[in-house]
């Protein structure tokens, strides 16, 4: 089955090269759409080795279903050739996603696969960025997708000199402040540039509930989506970034764009103001 999936891959791309030398740049292009990787769904069927060369659908009950010659054909196409990944790295991550019995395929709907999308807010009056961040949550029926953070500048500028948290040198409630009933809070509360000295070392600011607290005081609005692209550390051992690419040529479409090794299967990948456990 390996061998006969490896002459129907070559033969597909002997062909196509063939008919372009032959119709020039209308097939040139029209080989460019089919090559492109135009959803994401399709990124994962490709990357899984449920997709032909043409297009074509494979299913279980078809021998070329995740053959193995159908994947390492595939797979190296997948990657963002103009981002600086290198051979050995993506050669290696080719190699443990189809390692025999622990070949690894992906699953929109099963492990980490985390959106994150760039929007534009009207907060403080004025267009402000705000990366959100989604995930595939299950339900009785079905699934869909959840904002499970945020990460907004704006937000991010208020709390710049709250720098003094944990510092002996700033502000603080004295142990024995319950003795004087707590009022010592006023002292915190008159500086408010100083909170954070009164707040515990594992606080950290949560700009998904500023942004919720505001869009339901009419404070804040909604305006567009600019960019997105997804995290995926569902291969043990690895974290890859997916980043769609928008060129006239083969390599385009939704491609990896970063790739790394990481500690361990539970390694926490951290993105900006998020980490992702």
């Amino acid at each position: 089955m390996m061998h006969r999936a490896a002459i129907v891959v070559c033969f597909y791309l002997l062909l196509a090269a063939s008919s372009a030398a032959q119709i020039g740049i209308d097939l040139e292009r029209e080989q460019q759409l089919q090559a492109a990787t135009k959803q994401v769904n399709q990124f994962f069927r490709r990357f899984n080795g449920e997709e032909g060369p043409d297009g074509k659908r494979y299913y279980p009950s078809d021998p070329m279903y995740r053959a193995h010659a159908v994947r390492l054909a595939y797979l190296p196409q997948l990657f963002d050739k103009q981002s600086p990944i290198s051979d050995s790295l993506k050669q290696a991550f080719i190699q443990r996603v189809t390692a025999g019995e622990h070949e690894v395929f992906l699953s929109l709907h099963e492990g980490l696969f985390l959106a994150e999308v760039q929007t534009s807010f009207v907060l403080g009056g004025q267009p402000e960025p705000v990366t959100l961040y989604l995930k595939l949550q299950k339900e009785k029926v079905g699934s869909k997708w959840v904002i499970t953070g945020a990460f907004a500048p704006y937000y991010q500028q208020l709390f710049k000199e709250d720098t003094l948290s944990g510092s002996p040198e700033g502000p603080f409630l004295h142990p024995l402040s319950h003795e004087l009933e707590f009022m010592n809070l006023r002292r915190a509360f008159e500086h408010p540039e100083r909170m954070a000295s009164y707040l515990a070392e594992s606080y950290s600011v949560d700009h998904l509930s500023f942004l919720l607290l505001e869009l339901k005081r009419g404070k804040a609005y909604f305006k567009t989506v600019t960019d997105v692209s997804f995290h995926s550390t569902q291969v043990p051992g690895w974290y890859f970034r997916l980043k769609q690419m928008h060129r006239a040529q083969r390599n385009s479409g939704w491609l990896i764009q970063h790739l790394a090794k990481v500690e361990s299967a539970h390694s926490p990948i951290k993105l900006q103001g998020y980490a992702v456990d």
